[in-house]
């Protein structure tokens, strides 16, 4: 019987968690470790000369709380990674798995590793990787480096002269081998996943002339969206007809699931919006075409949506989907390609760290003290200051943070908290919630309500209200006979 080709090393395992920050300093300190990277979604963590050994998955961002009862939206072990000598002997092991029916279910070039992803028959995940780099010190500065993060350049618009950056030696060298033992192996999956990779590498090194609206930087960017406000969006005057290749613009919505009355409500106002546009002259005297995909309230497949307008869409501007977490899932995804991202709704702005998102939302970058402010503000200017409140909140991430600064807000004013309560996101029922609101008896009730959530508790309550009011009555007749 021949060898079996054997892993060099036992290279990482990776957590999914719903304590992101808690998991994150733990590990820090029980290992003695060192963070190499880390953004809202992952962190990676390593207590030796390996770039890293431990990865964090941010569940509450990747998963969201409505899906966080499926296997893989569970906290514990996503995957442990094996790591082998070359790109060579890991080919040659996708042969020899081949052979006997096992197949990878994900090919990819992180980067830092190329990685074939299998699936025991329990489902277990485990990563076949080799490092793109010959040293430690190499991919550890990878690790720490810009092309991990994608920091923009900062110099603006880039020309063709500089758009390219040299890869690594290494780096191409396992993407020539990766691509010559491709056609070797004839397998079609991984001949295609491993194009693809190339495909997306070359897109983050050799952005071209006509789509550099994207990489701008946003000082850039909002001085030439005030002028096209001076001269095309807000103009009341007749302009002629746009014309030329369009102006793509993609993004994705929630038109079904837990947020659709909400996404809707966005599609039908961005399409009036996009009409108006283009009877104003377009942009730039071009027209202007608005690529719309439904995201189903998922996070995940927002990733996914967003890949396909940038690799197979090819728009030339992203726009943001409709709330944090699906927000955060389209930055990822415009930080991988270098993509500026215009977005609206994203309610946790501190999680924002990518320097070319533009925030378009009105209540400002702090949206936890601000928010609540005006409103106790304008019941203090009517007279009307409250003494005590209910704060009832959805734990979708962006009103559950403001609901927790108004809070604070709250106590730091002297407004007494007489009830607090939060619901999973994706609820429907919402009699308990106002059967307890109406047990409390606040002046003020804070919602942090999603779409028709609120309706739904103000049409609760008051049917809580009149079926009250009825067996009083009831009650007094009785007691009268």
């Amino acid at each position: 019987m021949a060898s079996i080709i054997q892993p060099k090393t036992f290279a990482h395992v990776v957590y999914r968690t719903y304590r992101f920050q808690e998991m994150l300093d733990w590990y820090v300190k029980v290992f003695g470790g060192k963070i190499q990277y880390q953004n809202p979604v992952i962190a990676f963590v390593t207590y030796d000369e390996e770039h890293h050994r431990v990865a964090l998955l941010n569940l509450a961002i990747v998963k969201g709380e409505s899906q966080a009862r499926t296997p893989r939206g569970q906290p514990g072990m996503d995957h442990v990674a094996y790591g082998y000598r070359s790109l060579r002997e890991l080919l040659d092991k996708y042969l020899e798995l081949k052979a006997i029916g096992v197949l990878p279910y994900w090919c990819i070039h992180h980067g830092i590793t190329v990685s074939l992803y299998y699936a025991d028959p329990d489902g277990n995940q485990m990563e076949f990787q080799t490092d793109s780099y010959t040293s430690n010190e190499d991919a550890n500065a990878f690790m720490y480096g810009p092309r991990l993060r994608r920091e923009p350049d900062r110099r603006g618009i880039r020309s063709r002269r500089n758009a390219r950056a040299p890869a690594p030696r290494r780096e191409r060298g396992v993407a020539a081998a990766a691509h010559a033992a491709s056609a070797r192996l004839r397998d079609p999956r991984l001949d295609a996943e491993l194009s693809r990779s190339r495909r997306r590498r070359a897109a983050l090194h050799n952005q071209r002339e006509e789509t550099s609206i994207m990489t701008i930087d946003r000082r850039s960017f909002s001085l030439a969206l005030g002028t096209l406000g001076a001269s095309t969006l807000w103009s009341t005057t007749s302009q002629a007809q746009p014309a030329g290749t369009p102006v793509r613009i993609g993004g994705t919505l929630a038109l079904t699931g837990p947020l659709s009355s909400v996404g809707l409500v966005h599609k039908l106002t961005g399409e009036i919006y996009v009409d108006e546009l283009n009877k104003r002259g377009g942009l730039l005297g071009r027209p202007v075409e608005w690529i719309v995909k439904d995201d189903q309230s998922k996070p995940d497949l927002t990733r996914t949506l967003y890949e396909q307008l940038v690799n197979s869409d090819k728009v030339d501007l992203l726009i943001g989907p409709y709330g944090t977490s699906a927000i955060l899932s389209a930055m990822g995804v415009a930080q991988r390609y270098n993509k500026i991202l215009v977005h609206h709704t994203f309610g946790v702005p501190p999680l924002a760290k990518y320097p070319q998102q533009f925030y378009g939302w009105a209540v400002g970058p702090e949206p936890d003290k601000s928010t609540p402010g005006i409103v106790l503000d304008a019941l203090a200017a009517a007279g009307k200051t409250p003494k005590t409140v209910a704060i009832v909140t959805s734990k979708f991430p962006s009103v559950h943070y403001i609901s927790l600064g108004a809070r604070e807000v709250a106590r730091q004013r002297g407004v007494r908290e007489v009830l607090f309560l939060e619901w999973d996101f994706g609820n429907r029922d919402f009699g308990p919630v106002a059967s307890r609101i109406k047990d409390a008896d606040p002046d003020l009730i804070w919602g942090g309500a999603l779409g028709l959530e609120a309706n739904q508790i103000w049409t609760r309550s008051r049917r809580s209200t009149m079926r009250r009011a009825a067996a009083s009555g009831s009650r007094r007749r009785r007691g009268r006979c």
